[in-house]
């Protein structure tokens, strides 16, 4: 089977770190500013003009960090349903929706999908239940847990179906998981966020700097108390089998395999139009 991938813009987002946590520029460990990161999601269009996606984009009412270190830029035919629309897609007709990782960026519109399976790897799931208080700033569980039924985990490397293949990679997220395209034009990985190591972030700035953002005006975006707790009930109820096939770290992985790799905060993919 052969599909078609198109990019399809999300809007874009902004953050400066520093001002997020009240630290000079020029003492934050890594660059203290992202501007305007695209938000991209793949539409995937087999040889039946069926479709399915891969990851979500975000949703304007959680960026992370606050007004006015943090801020978006989206225009209304940019949202989800209408940028689907505009490919003659509407989110009911979708059933599959691959999710490369949990992070917020990438779940805010799973919302729109009432008919899809979503597809997790396993490991990333299992990352929410030992979640360390800094990293729940990370995702928004809002975005999902009303939609648990429909969530379905997968174990490492698999053919989701012919031409498609999840490859579990860690990295960005202990789960990170890429996928692999059959196209006419040979294979195309989706590499998600594996560019991106936010290492610096979690390690280097002090527990006392954490805390303060936690107390303070970044409470909001920590977990709320129950939310832990029902995030370990569900996954401790589910079948998660054994690991298929053990992962390559990261970025080499994908390189293994000698396909195009797109990454979905390209700004180059903005215009890029069908590739197929």
């Amino acid at each position: 089977m052969y599909y078609k991938i198109i990019p399809v813009f999300n809007g874009s987002f902004s953050i400066d770190f520093a001002g997020i946590f009240g630290v000079r520029q020029n003492d934050f460990p890594f660059n203290p500013v992202i501007r305007n990161s695209p938000s991209l999601v793949f539409l995937l269009i087999d040889e039946n003009e069926k479709a399915l996606l891969v990851d979500t984009g975000f949703d304007e009412k959680y960026i992370w960090g606050f007004p006015p270190h943090a801020s978006f830029q989206r225009e209304e035919k940019d949202l989800l349903p209408l940028a689907l629309s505009a490919h003659g897609y509407q989110p009911e007709d979708i059933s599959t929706v691959i999710i490369t990782h949990l992070h917020w960026d990438h779940t805010g519109g799973m919302k729109y999908f009432p008919n899809a399976h979503f597809f997790v790897q396993v490991a990333e799931f299992k990352t929410l239940t030992e979640l360390e208080t800094k990293k729940e700033t990370a995702y928004h569980p809002e975005h999902w847990l009303p939609l648990l039924s429909q969530l379905r985990l997968v174990n490492g490397d698999i053919e989701l179906r012919p031409g498609i293949n999840l490859l579990f990679t860690g990295g960005h997220t202990p789960g990170h998981q890429a996928v692999e395209i059959n196209t006419r034009s040979g294979p195309v990985i989706l590499g998600g966020d594996l560019l991106f190591d936010y290492t610096s972030l979690w390690e280097d700035l002090s527990p006392d700097t954490w805390e303060r953002l936690k107390t303070g005006p970044g409470k909001d975006m920590f977990w709320k108390k129950d939310l832990a707790e029902r995030i370990n009930k569900w996954f401790s109820e589910q079948e998660t089998g054994k690991r298929q096939s053990e992962s390559v770290p990261g970025i080499k992985k994908l390189e293994s395999r000698g396909a195009r790799v797109l990454f979905s905060h390209d700004p180059k993919l903005i215009n890029t139009g069908i590739i197929e």
